[in-house]
């Protein structure tokens, strides 16, 4: 999870997205995401069983600010890997680091920028036609005008125009009287007087005058007039001096006062607005001068954690930025973490975030943002110029770990935080090598069984409401893969081969739990 968290559904999404499957290394392994109680699911996942001929990638992306940056890595992160000189002379951890900060790179690259929208949805041609809905709108209100009588059309517009006048004259301080909150005063033209009728050019300027000499008032240009006369009044007066000398002294006084006055009562509020700042200053050092308002575009605004594992000759390579992870589960219930959590409170990841400008919130966010410090795409946060990529606020450079895989080995455990928040390490391998021996012994070892129980932790992790902090509310995505399996690999492959040949093969289907 990354950005500030977002609004609950009124109940949760429970269909899964499932992938079950085999390698030709005899990798069995299933998949299983679910949008929860958020209002979209911004997971995304990778499993290419067939890398290549022997390697095979499983990996999870947890999304943030959007869907669009996990789709894309999910799609793009594979393809790069085996582009990757390191990878063909099996320099596996340097491969993945090179391919982590490719990908991240690429996604800033002004020819991606059509494709993260696409992702998003929020592609021009949408905006587009939002517009043109809205123009037609338009159209469709003015032939309906169009058809209505000039003096019914008049007094439609009557109060609309009077609103109009009044909040520009209130804008611009142009109030009658001097007391805050009144209203300006608004002489709506005759031809939108009561009655509608249009009036000619010479009756409205003679009703003009009547209204003016009834009431006693004066007009806008009056009182500008009226002022101006004034100025040059005392103006002329002050040049005479005795004359008007006495009457001058006497306003020149109350002026005095009143500017005392106010001059006092301004320096009372400054004290006190200063007393207030110097008192919260304290308690809101620790996040002064943290940005609020944060970059939305695609790639910017969004972006993704990435737990990448890699099968090869024997060995598991883990890549990871963020808070997904890799667990081994061991056959005597031992869990074995293959990659780090990256929160900004860890000492490491705190030291890099202030060195490039940064700042950790109390609440444990990078800039009163991201709650993660290293992932792909966010890169509002990787603005300094003076420090390569590794080094900004939020790093796209993994941790890399290695393991060589045991007979002791049972399988590998890859989630995102909506797993890992509610259930540790152990407890959800625990969970999930429970049901992977109780469908063994009741032989209900089907085409989907590990995905039906990624699907079973799953619910297990959901919360029953929205109540509480926020635990368990998270999209969900985790996968499962067999290390070493009691039948032997080829008849457990042949069996898959003639499960999918009996129906229309489909990696990829939903299923409600």
């Amino acid at each position: 999870m990354g950005a500030v968290m977002s609004g609950y559904l009124e109940s949760p999404v429970t269909e899964k997205e499932v992938q079950d499957g085999i390698s030709k290394l005899g990798l069995a392994y299933g998949a299983s995401s679910m949008q929860g109680w958020r209002v979209a699911n911004e997971d995304a996942l990778s499993c290419v069983p067939d890398l290549t001929d022997n390697s095979a990638l499983f990996a999870v992306y947890d999304g943030h600010g959007g869907p669009e940056v996990a789709l894309y890595v999910a799609k793009y992160l594979p393809m790069l890997l085996k582009t990757q000189y390191d990878f063909t002379d099996g320099k596996m951890e340097q491969a993945l680091r090179t391919t982590f900060l490719a990908v991240d790179k690429q996604i800033v690259l002004a020819e991606t920028a059509d494709e993260l929208q696409t992702l998003a949805g929020t592609k021009a041609d949408d905006e587009d036609d939002e517009d043109m809905e809205d123009k037609i709108k338009e159209c469709e209100e003015l032939n309906e005008e169009a058809q209505i009588p000039l003096v019914d059309l008049l007094a439609k517009y009557k109060q609309k125009f009077k609103e109009c006048i009044e909040e520009e004259m209130a804008e611009k301080g142009n109030f009658e009287g001097s007391g805050k909150g009144k209203k300006a005063k608004v002489d709506v033209p005759d031809i939108l007087e009561e009655g509608g009728e249009p009036a000619a050019a010479g009756a409205a300027d003679n009703g003009r005058e009547k209204t003016a000499s009834e009431n006693g008032e004066e007009s806008e240009t009056a009182e500008g007039s009226s002022q101006e006369n004034g100025s040059a009044e005392k103006s002329e007066t002050k040049e005479n001096g005795a004359e008007n000398g006495e009457t001058k002294k006497d306003e020149d006084e109350d002026d005095s006062d009143y500017e005392e006055e106010a001059e006092m009562t301004d320096e009372e509020d400054s004290e006190e607005e200063g007393s207030e700042e110097e008192g919260s200053s304290e308690e809101e050092s620790d996040d002064e001068d943290v940005p609020t308002e944060f970059d939305e575009r695609e790639g910017y605004g969004s972006g993704t954690t990435a737990c990448v594992a890699v099968v090869r000759e024997g060995v598991i390579t883990v890549a990871n930025v963020g808070d997904s992870r890799c667990v081994v589960c061991t056959k005597d219930g031992s869990a074995i973490d293959l990659s780090e959590d990256h929160k900004p409170e860890s000492e490491i990841e705190k030291a890099r975030v202030e060195k490039a400008g940064g700042k950790i919130t109390k609440d444990g966010r990078v800039n009163g943002g991201l709650n993660l410090s290293r992932a792909l795409g966010d890169h509002q946060y990787k603005q300094n110029t003076e420090l390569s990529p590794e080094e900004q606020m939020i790093s796209p450079m993994p941790d890399v770990k290695t393991h060589t895989i045991t007979e002791s080995d049972e399988f590998m455990l890859i989630a995102c935080d909506g797993i890992w928040n509610v259930l540790s390490s152990h407890a959800a391998v625990s969970f999930v090598r429970e049901q992977i021996a109780e469908a063994r012994a009741s032989d209900k070892c089907s085409k989907t069984w590990l995905s039906d129980i990624a699907g079973q932790l799953m619910d297990k992790c959901m919360a029953p409401d929205t109540s509480g902090d926020g635990t368990g509310c998270d999209n969900m995505t985790c996968l499962i893969v067999l290390l070493n399996q009691d039948t032997s690999k080829e008849a457990q492959k042949r069996k898959l081969e003639s499960d999918q040949s009996e129906e229309t093969p489909d990696s990829k289907k939903s299923k409600t739990s």
